[in-house]
C-alpha cells in the first residue's frame, strides 16, 4: 500500500559526523560523531557518502581483497556486541566510471540497544583508477539518505571562529586608532 510506504518514511537531515567536509584520493580518514545522539531511540540509521571515479578496476597483488570505495561506521551495543554499517561501490575486474551520492538506510537491529557509534571513516581500499576520491561523509537518523549538510556543532564552530577574527581586528583597529591619536597629540 503506498501510503504505508509514505507513512514509514522518516528524514532526519541531521550529520551525525563532525568535520565531515573532506575529500580522500587514497588511503582512509576517521571521523568523529556528535555527542548529542540519543541512542536508546534510533530506529533508522542513513548513511551516505559522495563518490567518483574514472576507469576503476581491483587492484591485484598480494594482500590486495577489498576492492571497495564508500564510507563506514561501527555501531556498538549496550551488550557490548557490534556491527559495522558500510556503504560501498566494489570494483571487478572491468573498469567503470561512476560521479554521485550513494546512500543506503539501516534498520537499528529490534532485539539491540545502540550504545555508540565510532570508527566512522571513508575509505579507498584496493582500486586502480584515472582519478578516485570518495567525500562528503553524512550519517543521520532516518530512512532517507538526505543531500550533505555540515553538522549542527561545525556551523556553530565556523560562527565562534568568525566571531574571534572580528575580536581580533577590533582590538586591532582600537590599537591603531589609539597610536594615531597619540601621534596627533603629539603634533599639537
Amino acid at each position: 500500500d503506498a501510503q504505508a510506504k509514505v507513512d514509514a518514511l522518516s528524514v532526519g537531515g541531521r550529520n551525525l559526523i563532525l568535520d565531515s567536509k573532506r575529500l580522500i584520493t587514497s588511503g582512509k580518514v576517521k571521523f568523529n560523531v556528535s555527542q548529542n545522539i540519543d541512542y536508546e531511540n534510533i530506529k533508522h540509521l542513513a548513511i551516505s557518502c559522495d563518490v567518483k571515479y574514472t576507469n576503476a578496476v581491483m587492484a591485484t597483488g598480494a594482500g590486495k581483497k577489498w576492492f571497495r570505495v564508500g564510507v563506514e561506521c561501527r555501531m556498538l551495543f549496550t551488550d557490548n556486541s557490534y556491527q559495522y554499517l558500510g556503504l560501498w561501490k566494489i570494483m571487478n575486474g572491468v573498469p567503470s566510471s561512476f560521479s554521485g551520492r550513494i546512500g543506503r538506510f539501516v534498520p537499528a537491529p529490534a532485539n539491540k540497544t545502540i550504545k555508540l557509534i565510532d570508527s566512522v571513516s571513508i575509505q579507498i581500499h584496493d582500486i586502480n583508477a584515472d582519478s578516485i576520491s570518495v567525500s562528503n561523509p553524512k550519517l543521520e537518523l532516518g530512512t532517507v539518505a538526505t543531500d550533505w549538510t555540515p553538522a549542527p556543532e561545525d556551523v556553530e564552530s565556523s560562527v565562534n571562529a568568525v566571531n574571534a577574527d572580528l575580536t581580533s581586528y577590533k582590538q586591532t583597529q582600537a590599537t591603531k586608532e589609539q597610536a594615531t591619536a597619540q601621534q596627533i597629540n603629539g603634533l599639537t
